[in-house]
């Protein structure tokens, strides 16, 4: 929710969003998700998505690599399979997202 704009639109990564990372950041738990990489297997543009973290919250150069190659190949395959709602995706997507980007932070820190 306080990082949809940075996610959805790729605009702008607010207080509240960087807030909220640095909070999750400093769980215990949430150390193991800083590992958490991009297999193709989401039902979402997870390579855009951790693209604009990393562009817009902490400010890295990103270049798109294999992963982007990896989702057009699973975008293909989800076209032809049935899906859930639209809003499921999303809400769950963007859970799935936060935590996995959560995670590739905490091992580059």
């Amino acid at each position: 929710e306080l990082c949809r704009s940075m996610y959805r639109r790729g605009r702008k990564c607010s207080n509240k969003c960087l807030n909220s990372i640095d909070i999750l950041r400093k769980q215990e738990k949430a150390a193991a998700l800083a590992a958490c990489r991009c297999d193709g297997n989401e039902d979402f543009d997870c390579p855009r998505m951790q693209r604009n973290l990393q562009r817009l919250c902490f400010h890295k150069k990103t270049h798109p690599g294999k992963d982007r190659k990896h989702h057009k190949e699973k975008e293909k395959k989800i076209a032809v399979q049935e899906t859930a709602s639209a809003a499921n995706i999303v809400s769950v997507s963007a859970l799935i997202v936060t935590t996995c980007i959560l995670r590739s932070l905490m091992l580059n820190s």
